[in-house]
């Protein structure tokens, strides 16, 4: 009997000691607060890298020549890194590189099924000195070239931790500076509208003028870029 009623106290005991450590750590947990500032958070992981550097993400098959050589590389995997200015080539599961001094065009075909054609901007003819030593694509070809520039900026982490907003990664971003080049001089298309790049056009300004408003084109708009010298290269 006296052994059956220590058991009973005991079980009592327990039950309540349990109820009181449940009912704490829910309390805990209900109030969201932090006793003696023992819970710390796990701090912020480093900011990581969003995008790519490479011009083109994958492989893409294509041609290329490197200077004092007339041959033509055909029919190689391709991709440029934009950062480095390198072009990677595979090769028997190998990836051997061009470097921009060496390099002097490449193309391939993209992803939508298009030839797109790039040149070292070192075998342009430009009396002004102000095309960036780089690669070009070329987007229209006659009279005058129209070329754009690709390059990448790099865009710190917005995040702020105080209202737990913003990215917390870099990001990588792709932009391109288009150039046209008339008589060996080079000049830099500028924001969107007509009046910024009228000079370029000398005395023929009205006449494309008069054909981007009829056309409502903008400068900064590839497709519209390329009608729009296409129009002034018939001028010329």
């Amino acid at each position: 009997m006296r052994t059956l009623l220590l058991a009973m106290l005991f079980t009592l005991a327990y039950s309540i000691a349990f109820s009181q450590t449940t009912n704490q750590e829910t309390s805990i947990l209900d109030r969201n607060v932090n006793p003696g500032q023992v819970i710390n958070e796990l701090p912020l992981p480093p900011p990581g890298m969003e995008g790519s550097f490479y011009l083109n993400e994958n492989w893409l098959v294509g041609d290329f020549t490197i200077t004092n050589s007339d041959k033509l590389y055909k029919n190689f995997p391709l991709r440029y890194d934009l950062k480095n200015q390198l072009l990677e080539i595979e090769n028997d599961n190998k990836t051997k590189v061009c470097t921009l001094p060496v390099l002097k065009t490449f193309s391939y075909r993209n992803h939508n099924n298009e030839i797109e054609s790039y040149v070292n901007t070192d075998l342009i003819d430009d009396a002004n000195k102000i095309l960036p030593k780089s690669i070009a694509q070329v987007l229209f070809e006659d009279k005058l070239m129209l070329i754009g520039v690709p390059y990448v900026e790099v865009k710190d982490p917005t995040y702020v931790q105080a209202i737990d907003m913003g990215n917390r990664n870099k990001q990588i971003l792709k932009k391109i500076d288009y150039y046209v080049v008339n008589n060996a001089r080079a000049h830099k298309v500028i924001g969107s509208s007509f009046k910024k790049n009228e000079g370029i056009f000398g005395n023929k300004k009205t006449d494309v003028e008069n054909f981007i408003k009829e056309n409502k084109l903008k400068f900064n708009k590839e497709d519209d870029l390329v009608k729009i010298f296409n129009y002034y290269n018939s001028l010329i």
